[in-house]
């Protein structure tokens, strides 16, 4: 049996990068700051079994900044790497889970990046890694996602690695990027077993984060936070351009804890992944058994949106391919009559 536990989000004021040469000491800053929270939360928050922080965490969106995927691939880290291995020991020292996301670079696929999210274990372990799927596609970053070399990734990886879902003492654990605005990858997550899932998100109010939490909470039955980022420092973009809206949503879509501002704060709620199990077992309106994948999974096979292995060959090197292949979707899709032009 799991006893319940409380787990926290670390909603940290993050520096962006603005320039190759301020890598070392923004990340440095950042780094430092969060290991600061943690010791915090650790001494007066209830000493949490699980601490999760926003996406960008140690590098800012360098979207904000990076002229092209070079400086991109100077400005993200390596998963585990450098940066890991100090929060590495910082979930030994205080044998907790800690979960984050930054951009990462990988030495087996030159010349791309990912937007990874990533779990270290209690015992200084990188135990998992979400590489977010809708990245490519959002039109906003010129990431890689896996599904842009699916075949290649998948025959590197397995399947399990497009949503890795890890089993532990505390209960089933998923990681997510803001990727959790889509059903599918919370919903790929939760059919891999997941009965928390560990939000690591920057996006904050201007994207709703805290109502599509509770959504995706309650229709799949299981716990969800989102942790947000604090104020944007060092950037030209307003302090407040992506801030706030961290949030703990029970398996009910109930909000158990939230930030109230857009500042550096933590919140810490109780999971009960014992309650969560007899809930998922109940006979009357189980959003999980009531799934009718051989009805809906057709509709996804025909709808013929969004290509796989679009960059299977070269890495993106600019948002402006993926907005051709948005064009080009959105055409098949007017044709189609799924969609109608406007006037």
């Amino acid at each position: 049996m799991i006893e319940s536990y409380p787990i926290a989000c670390l909603q940290a004021n993050v520096r962006y990068i603005m320039n190759p040469a301020q890598k070392k000491e923004v990340i440095s800053q950042n780094l430092n700051r969060g290991l600061e929270l943690i010791d915090s939360v650790m001494r007066w928050g209830g000493r949490p079994k699980i601490v999760t922080f926003p996406e960008f965490f140690l590098s800012g969106f360098i979207g904000v900044s990076a002229k092209n995927i070079d400086e991109y691939r100077q400005m993200s880290i390596q998963i585990p790497g450098d940066e890991t291995d100090v929060l590495a020991k910082k979930a030994v020292e205080h044998g907790i889970y800690i979960a984050g996301g930054n951009y990462e670079v990988d030495d087996d696929w030159p010349g791309r990046l990912f937007l990874t999210v990533f779990v270290i274990s209690p015992e200084g372990k990188v135990v998992a890694k979400n590489r977010t799927l809708n990245v490519t596609s959002s039109t906003f970053s010129i990431a890689s996602s896996p599904g842009d070399f699916l075949s290649e990734y998948v025959a590197k990886y397995g399947e399990d690695a497009l949503f890795p879902v890890i089993d532990t003492p505390l209960g089933k654990l998923g990681v997510a990027s803001g990727d959790m605005i889509w059903p599918e990858t919370v919903r790929g997550l939760v059919f891999k077993g997941a009965e928390v899932i560990l939000g690591c998100c920057t996006g904050g109010v201007r994207f709703m984060f805290r109502e599509i939490a509770k959504v995706r909470a309650m229709e799949n039955m299981a716990y969800l936070t989102v942790c947000g980022a604090g104020r944007i420092l060092g950037s030209p973009v307003p302090e407040t351009w992506s801030s706030g809206d961290s949030t703990i949503v029970d398996y009910k879509g109930k909000v158990i804890a939230q930030t109230e501002s857009l500042d550096e704060a933590i919140i810490v709620a109780d999971i009960d992944v014992n309650q969560l199990r007899k809930e998922r077992s109940r006979t009357a309106n189980n959003m999980l058994a009531m799934i009718r994948g051989d009805i809906y999974g057709p509709l996804y096979q025909k709808l013929e949106a969004w290509p796989s292995n679009r960059w299977n060959q070269k890495p993106i090197q600019s948002t402006e391919e993926a907005k051709v292949v948005v064009k080009e979707v959105l055409e098949r899709l007017y044709n189609k009559g799924t969609l109608t032009r406007p006037n």
